[in-house]
């Protein structure tokens, strides 16, 4: 669901936080705290940055040749968190 994102039928760009909240709720039947939802985020590898909304009106064709030659992929994995232990 997160790497695909929203379906156009949703009208919105992309998931945050309160919708996650939601979508988790509705599917798995547990009810997480805002600042959990980020939380789970955060250990499943994302990081909390959206990419921008597309307008309806974008020419797929030109947007594919700008990404060919200009973007990286608009979702990427956070770098997993270095954790050290206190002694």
């Amino acid at each position: 669901m997160l790497e695909s994102g929203p379906p156009p039928d949703e009208g919105i760009a992309a998931y945050n936080g309160p919708i996650l909240r939601e979508r988790i709720e509705q599917l798995f039947g547990k009810v997480y705290s805002l600042a959990g939802v980020y939380k789970l985020l955060h250990r499943l590898g994302y990081n909390d940055l959206m990419p921008r909304p597309r307008h309806l009106d974008t020419d797929p064709a030109a947007l594919e040749a700008f990404k060919k030659r200009n973007c990286r992929s608009a979702w990427r994995k956070s770098a997993p968190s270095i954790r050290t232990s206190a002694s």
